[in-house]
């Protein structure tokens, strides 16, 4: 079954810190990601002046690591799918929520829709869990880092 990753899996998974369950998703091919959380930990690797939790990471790793991590995140590796919006906004524009969502969650929700995935997060979010949870979605909150 998919899974479909945030920002944060996603860079644990890129720089090969992932715990080994995500990485053998990964290998199988079995790891989506919405262009939201690709372009939110793209910018935030590539601002000089981000200094959040994802830098934090970026920062620990050696030079060659970073290397290796900035090449793949240009690039992402094909085992990666990124669904686009011509899929999934026809999904995201008829969600019809007791609770409305936010673009990126929206997304996120569409994604595992559309690949028929769970969702796996680093951080509680109370929103996405309750459209998660009335659609049937089965979220997973944890670190993604061994």
């Amino acid at each position: 079954m998919p899974t479909v990753v945030d920002d944060a899996t996603l860079l644990a998974i890129l720089t090969g810190r992932a715990t080994p369950g995500l990485l053998d998703a990964t290998a199988a091919g079995g790891i989506v990601t919405t262009g939201s959380w690709y372009y939110r930990l793209h910018r935030a690797l590539h601002d000089p002046e981000s200094s959040g939790s994802l830098s934090a990471v970026v920062a620990n790793l050696s030079p060659a690591d970073r290397d290796d991590l900035f090449i793949s995140l240009d690039d992402l590796p094909a085992e990666i799918l990124v669904p686009g919006p011509r899929l999934l906004v026809p999904v995201m524009g008829a969600l019809r929520l007791r609770r409305r969502v936010n673009h990126l969650m929206a997304e996120a929700v569409a994604a595992a829709m559309v690949s028929g995935g769970t969702l796996r997060v680093s951080a509680e979010a109370p929103l996405l869990r309750s459209a998660s949870d009335e659609l049937g979605i089965t979220m997973d909150v944890r670190s993604p880092f061994v």
